[in-house]
């Protein structure tokens, strides 16, 4: 599938993902006519709930701005939407992250862990870096894509964090390659995430030391 019938097939799979009643409002949707300039770039990393997670994407895949609010973003293929950093081999894809501010810092909400698994019938399940896989079967977002996808739950910072993968039949991501995209978008933003709050706290001047005299 090339990445022009993608574009267009992602439109409607965009709009249901997001809940969005307005096209414009995915501008990767809506790329420029060949050759055209860029309006907004995409992402290749963006700060999520005020600040409280840094998501990074994977290899190959960037975060379209013009979807992002503070608890959710749409990522895909960057040479989809109009990014300059290419594909390289990242599959065509696209996947939804949500956050949610978690009750408990030790342990994933009950609703993350229900949420994840209540979009069709539970396929198969792995489990990578500690993290559970599940690839589910439903209805197909739209003509082309598979109805099967892949999803996982994790906690970065003190939010639940859910992540889906949806694909055109036969991609790449609906193997074995989609749980280890997802474990890259997780252990990018986790990593980040991190960094910053070291970097804040480093950065934060010191409490002045109480006069003795």
């Amino acid at each position: 599938m090339n990445t022009g019938i993608f574009k267009a097939i992602a439109l409607c799979i965009a709009i249901a993902l997001a809940g969005c009643g307005d096209v414009e409002g995915l501008g990767f949707l809506q790329p420029p006519e060949d050759g055209a300039p860029v309006s907004v770039k995409p992402f290749t990393q963006v700060e999520m709930v005020q600040g409280g997670v840094t998501l990074v994407p994977p290899a190959g895949f960037c975060v379209d701005p013009v979807s992002v609010t503070q608890t959710f973003a749409l990522l895909a293929r960057c040479d989809v939407l109009g990014g300059r950093n290419g594909a390289l081999d990242a599959p065509l894809g696209i996947m939804t992250v949500s956050f949610a501010k978690a009750p408990n810092r030790d342990a994933l909400s009950s609703a993350t862990l229900a949420s994840s698994q209540t979009s069709g019938t539970v396929v198969k399940q792995e489990t990578l870096a500690g993290r559970t896989m599940v690839q589910l079967r439903g209805t197909a977002p739209a003509e082309r894509f598979s109805d099967v996808h892949w999803r996982t739950v994790d906690q970065i910072n003190g939010f639940d964090v859910s992540v889906a993968l949806y694909a055109p039949k036969g991609s790449p991501a609906l193997s074995t390659r989609g749980p280890a995209i997802m474990a890259r978008v997780l252990d990018g933003s986790q990593s980040a995430s991190v960094a910053k709050d070291v970097a804040v706290r480093t950065l934060r001047p010191p409490t002045k030391p109480k006069k003795l005299f």
